[in-house]
């Protein structure tokens, strides 16, 4: 009967416990739920801060550009102190094809207000001063590039002269140490006939290099077969009438260069050599030397001087011949009749 009242306060401290669980586990529910409700709170005020700097951001490009179209704006209507002013080159006179452009007939036009010129146009007369026209042009046309010739790599040629290419020996090209802008002479020598003559003097070298010449494979020659070539290629100015007399001889001759220095024009009278006078006036000796055998020596007479072209007044007076009188006989018909005349002629 005593164990009774123990049984009411049992229960009373399993309640007790389980309250304290509960709010225990409940403070920890609400402390959860409130860490989120924050977390949420800060990640939308961030969001919103974020927001805001874009926004900002583009209220100033917006505003940026607003100032450029304004800008733009007063430039094309031309109402503003600071616009911009463009000029075009144009021609004012007719220009045919080939022509060499000259200040005067050119002129700078300034365009209307709002136009901006092609990027092919120039807006200066001195960039166009000395090209050349690859077309007939108007006057007032706008000078393009597409209408001017590309004188890259162009050879300069003297108004009135010819740029003439030959082949030529480099050894006997002074060892290939002629260049552009330097004089030369352009002798020639005739294998068959074999005799030498200088052809043209004082003549001007526009350029000078390498005959081209292809690969077995098509393409450039190596650098090293180009190095050791014998036979170059050199452009030189010269008249129409010497432009001929290279074509032709370059049928039946070699061409040998030979440099004169640095301001000489004076020009020689030559007469050429031969084989005879190379050969007059060495011994037998001499002349086994130079491939000559006792059977094959020409016959020359001693009284010939070796070198014409350095003492002309030696050349022998030509022996005047004696006239001769030659008949020739003309057969006359007159209808059916004929008549015989006798004439002389005398020589």
């Amino acid at each position: 009967m005593m164990a009774s009242p123990k049984k009411p306060k049992k229960a009373f401290v399993q309640f007790a416990v389980a309250t304290v669980i509960a709010l225990v586990v409940g403070g920890i529910g609400l402390a959860l739920l409130f860490l989120l409700f924050t977390g949420i709170t800060a990640n939308n005020e961030i969001a919103q801060q974020q927001h805001q700097e874009e926004l900002k951001k583009k209220e100033k490009k917006m505003a940026l550009l607003e100032k450029q179209v304004e800008q733009l704006q007063k430039q094309g209507s031309g109402h503003s102190s600071g616009t911009k002013k463009y000029t075009e080159v144009q021609l004012a006179v007719k220009v045919p094809l080939g022509t060499r452009l000259e200040e005067s007939m050119l002129k700078e036009v300034e365009l209307q207000p709002g136009h901006r010129p092609s990027m092919e146009s120039f807006s200066r007369v001195s960039n166009v001063v000395g090209k050349i026209s690859s077309m007939d042009l108007l006057p007032g046309e706008i000078i393009t590039r597409t209408k001017l010739l590309d004188t890259k790599g162009m050879v300069p040629v003297t108004k009135g002269m010819r740029a003439v290419s030959i082949k030529v020996n480099d050894i006997a090209s002074v060892d290939g140490a002629i260049a552009s802008g330097m004089f030369v002479d352009v002798m020639a020598t005739f294998p068959k006939s074999e005799m030498a003559k200088t052809l043209l003097q004082n003549v001007r070298v526009i350029s000078s290099g390498e005959a081209p010449s292809s690969s077995p494979s098509g393409g450039k020659p190596p650098a090293s077969t180009a190095q050791k070539s014998s036979k170059g290629a050199v452009t030189l100015e010269v008249t129409p009438a010497q432009a001929e007399t290279l074509a032709l001889a370059n049928k039946v001759a070699e061409f040998h260069l030979a440099l004169r220095g640095f301001g000489d024009k004076k020009e020689t009278t030559l007469y050429g050599s031969d084989i005879g006078q190379l050969i007059n006036g060495l011994s037998p000796a001499d002349l086994k030397q130079v491939g000559f055998s006792e059977h094959n020596v020409p016959n020359l007479p001693n009284d010939i001087p070796v070198n014409y072209s350095e003492n002309p007044e030696a050349l022998p007076e030509p022996a005047v011949p004696e006239p001769e009188n030659q008949t020739f006989q003309m057969e006359i018909y007159k209808g059916a009749n004929s008549e015989s005349k006798n004439f002389q002629w005398q020589y």
